[in-house]
């Protein structure tokens, strides 16, 4: 049994899943099994991963297309590792990935999933995306956008069996959001801050072709979090949430400024009492999402730099003053 069970789903990869097997093969970390679950594929796929000899490479073939919840399904019941890595066929581990994560996970029994910092590729110039590292703050953006890039995912095996957790197919594109939603609720989750993944992005992409129907299922997510906290959201809380939150278009008028720091308040008055997500980390949250609000508001134009510290939700944020500081300068490039 190897500790790390590596597990790559696939339909139709030809074009990328030999980089991305050979940057499994390449890790610094030895102790795994890489599992290429081909889901129904027409293309070149199984011939490719049928060309490495590696005796750690497994090929399964479903007898039908179960969809990618049921194929990641599929992998955590064939699988051996203690722990569960995912790997998209089109993305690309960092050699020292697995080394990292595992190190963490061993170091902190209390951890149930670790992801990692991911550089983008397939855009005109590359991006970084940061994801927070603090459980509580991760468990707490938990309820505006998943802070944890699937292909960066490590979970620990123990943690799935112990509360019966897997993808669930009623969520697609978003299956991986809610399923760390769940594995939040009882475990800390975190991210290494570290870009150890790298992420393609392409116009095949599930996440784009069903753009509309991922936002169902976000709000589907969030909408149950959001009834343990005993709130009630109107059709322009709704909007405005999804906006702040996975979306991030916002409106940079003043009524829209007035309307999240009502909204944001409102959030954090129900934790106070319901106590659904850690309160320091909620609140930095919602701290976080009130500074970018009057951000776009303040390169617009539309508001005072001094509106964010007039609020109690800039007094939840560690970063205050240097909050304060880049509004200021905002406010003197944009004139206001």
């Amino acid at each position: 049994m190897a500790k790390v069970s590596v597990l790559m789903p696939v339909y139709n990869g030809e074009k990328y899943i030999a980089r991305a097997i050979d940057s499994v093969l390449s890790q610094s970390f030895r102790d795994f099994e890489l599992l290429v679950i081909d889901d129904g594929s027409s293309d070149k796929s199984a011939e490719i991963v049928s060309s490495y000899s590696d005796k750690r490479v497994r090929y399964v073939a479903n007898p039908t297309n179960l969809g990618l919840a049921g194929a990641r399904n599929r992998a955590i019941e064939v699988s051996n590792g203690d722990y569960l890595a995912w790997l998209d066929c089109d993305d690309i581990s960092l050699p020292d990935r697995l080394l990292k994560q595992v190190a963490l996970l061993d170091a902190h029994p209390n951890l149930g999933l670790c992801g990692t910092w991911v550089r983008t590729l397939g855009l005109e110039s590359e991006q970084v995306w940061h994801y927070p590292s603090d459980p509580g703050f991760v468990r707490g953006r938990m309820l505006f956008d998943d802070p944890v890039a699937t292909s960066s995912a490590m979970v620990r095996r123990s943690c799935l069996d112990a509360d019966e957790l897997r993808f669930d197919t009623r969520f697609p594109p978003a299956e991986d959001y809610d399923l760390w939603e769940r594995i939040s609720r009882t475990n800390g989750v975190c991210n290494i801050p570290e870009v150890l993944t790298l992420y393609r992005i392409h116009p095949d992409q599930i996440s784009t072709i069903k753009r509309e129907q991922q936002k169902k299922a976000v709000w589907a997510i969030q909408s149950r979090s959001i009834q343990q906290l005993h709130v009630e959201p109107s059709d322009e809380e709704k909007s405005l949430h999804l906006d702040i939150g996975v979306r991030w278009h916002f409106v940079a008028d003043n009524e829209r400024v007035d309307l999240t720091e009502d909204w944001l308040g409102k959030l954090g008055s129900a934790n106070d009492r319901w106590q659904v997500f850690p309160t320091n980390g909620f609140r930095h949250v919602l701290a976080e999402r009130w500074f970018l609000a009057n951000l776009a508001a303040v390169r617009e134009g539309k508001t005072s730099w001094k509106r964010y510290g007039r609020s109690v939700l800039s007094s939840w944020e560690p970063l205050r003053l240097r909050r304060q500081a880049r509004l200021l300068l905002a406010s003197m490039r944009h004139g206001k």
